[in-house]
């Protein structure tokens, strides 16, 4: 089984917790901005969604940023670009692995990643491609 799907807009990473004291105890918690984006994987997510995957799989992830004005010179190339930027990429991975829970029990069956990191091509749009499938 394989799918694949596209998350609208500009990739998130994923936040570092939070951590606050409340009488005395540590409290960890996600920022709400990465709350948000992974709200947003898990329903596109659930639309691409056959079934459950059982056993390992293998992520690919292509995270599209938005070109800055620097790159939109005539003489630079149409397509897509590697983006050495940050945020890491490593992040991206993070919010979506995180953001697909729906589609596995365990982020742990995930036994084989490929993740790219790229400007968008010209007059293109920021975006998130994911693709899972069965080994």
């Amino acid at each position: 089984m394989e799918i694949h799907f596209s998350i609208p807009g500009p990739p998130k990473a994923k936040g570092r917790p939070r951590v606050t004291v409340r009488n005395g105890h540590a409290r960890a918690f996600t920022p709400k901005a990465t709350r948000a984006y992974e709200r947003l994987v898990s329903q596109c997510a659930q639309l691409a969604k056959k079934s459950v995957f059982e056993g390992p799989v293998r992520v690919e992830l292509l995270a599209v940023v938005p070109r800055p004005k620097r790159l939109m010179r005539k003489s630079d190339p149409d397509g897509l670009l590697p983006c050495p930027t940050r945020p890491d990429i490593d992040n991206y991975v993070k919010a979506v692995l995180d953001g697909c829970a729906c589609l596995w029990g365990d982020d742990a069956q995930v036994v084989d990643l490929v993740a790219k990191k790229r400007y968008s091509e010209r007059g293109g749009e920021p975006r998130m491609e994911v693709t899972i499938c069965d080994l």
